[in-house]
């Protein structure tokens, strides 16, 4: 059996996923476009209850300081703006994939990566922010998807790598797959945008993407994010692909968690 076909297969039992790309695609899909409805948005948000709570609970934190109460999903859009409903609704979307303790680390993990790559994009004029923004939460999706397909197994991977392997090819050994592959797979089931799948599936291994410019800045958005944080952000291999670099590592940094981490407090 070849890395797609045990792809399809752990995708066709990990029957959990099925809630989010529901609320992830419709939510993107509207705003798609500039010119969006807010009052559609509005609408498609208010269908989920818990998903409704969370934005008007940001709306009125001490972190946007408001002085009257905002009872509406449409005022809390307008007020919260697109990007940061946005971050909501896709960090809530994400959430129960990762309930256990290694998978909410993930989690956060995730959206500190899809912050980051929005930053980057925006700033290095690469891409579409909100493009960078999904790549970024999604990157690792293949990750989660093993959580929930059997954790006890990528206890073994993490033995592997502990040992010396190459994170890849730990996967391979245990699951016949890896997470790149399995997360690419998933992207293509779910028709997400061809740019989006493609950054997935390469975020090692830039020399083969289609889209370097692109799946570069998730390359560095992750390793900026990384538990353990190395001011090496480049290495040989990579350096030949990105055209980037970053004056101040450890301060972009900083910013990327402080702007990430009032989502994650909220959610």
């Amino acid at each position: 059996m070849n890395s797609e076909e045990v792809s399809k297969r752990i995708l066709d039992i990990v029957v959990e996923l099925e809630a989010m790309p529901i609320v992830f695609l419709e939510a993107m899909e509207i705003m798609k476009d500039d010119q969006f409805s807010y009052s559609k948005l509005s609408k498609t948000i208010s269908k989920d209850i818990a998903l409704s709570a969370r934005i008007l609970n940001l709306v009125n934190s001490a972190y946007f300081g408001i002085p009257n109460p905002v009872t509406k999903i449409n005022d809390a859009i307008s007020l919260l703006g697109i990007k940061t409903v946005k971050g909501v609704i896709m960090g809530m979307a994400m959430k129960p994939m990762v309930m256990t303790k290694r998978g909410h680390e993930l989690w956060k993990h995730s959206i500190r990566c899809a912050v980051a790559s929005e930053i980057l994009s925006e700033n290095l004029k690469i891409a579409s922010p909100e493009e960078a923004f999904v790549i970024g939460l999604l990157h690792d999706v293949g990750r989660a998807i093993f959580y929930i397909y059997n954790l006890s197994k990528y206890k073994d991977v993490e033995f592997l790598i502990n040992k010396g392997t190459d994170k890849l090819t730990a996967e391979q050994s245990v699951y016949k797959v890896d997470h790149a592959e399995l997360g690419y797979a998933f992207a293509k089931k779910y028709q997400l945008p061809a740019i989006i799948c493609d950054s997935i599936r390469y975020h090692h291994s830039l020399q083969n993407s289609s889209a370097s410019s692109v799946t570069g800045i998730v390359y560095v958005a992750e390793k900026i994010t990384q538990d353990k944080f190395e001011d090496s952000i480049f290495d040989s291999e990579v350096s030949s692909v990105i055209d980037f670099e970053l004056s101040n590592p450890l301060e972009f940094r900083e910013m990327v968690f402080k702007r990430s981490d009032s989502i994650i407090g909220i959610l």
